[in-house]
């Protein structure tokens, strides 16, 4: 979620585990990261951004009431995201409404 609020994430293309030694038990990728040329997130507001998704993930199977509990977010914005799901099924977009 950090990574996407400043980069493109392209795949290139994967890699896979037959051509390591020793094999792996686990495909690999190549990536390409391009910076955005207007971030999802200011640089000011990402000190604030990365502790409400650090928050959301260290209890990642909680449900977002639970996890971010501490944070005073706006009655409006619980409203419009539902704080009953769970952080791995928000976009990037609604982690950075969190924010308003």
């Amino acid at each position: 979620v950090i990574v996407g609020v400043y980069m493109e994430v392209e795949l290139c293309f994967k890699i896979p585990p037959d051509v390591f030694y020793p094999k792996p038990k686990v495909d690999s990728a190549i990536l390409r990261f391009n910076k955005k040329e207007n971030p999802v997130v200011s640089d000011d507001q990402y000190i604030k951004f990365n502790k409400i998704v650090k928050a959301a993930f260290s209890m990642r199977r909680k449900m977002l009431r639970n996890s971010l509990s501490g944070f005073d977010i706006p009655k409006d914005i619980r409203e419009e995201i539902d704080f009953t799901r769970r952080p791995e099924t928000l976009s990037i977009a609604e982690f950075a409404k969190l924010l308003d």
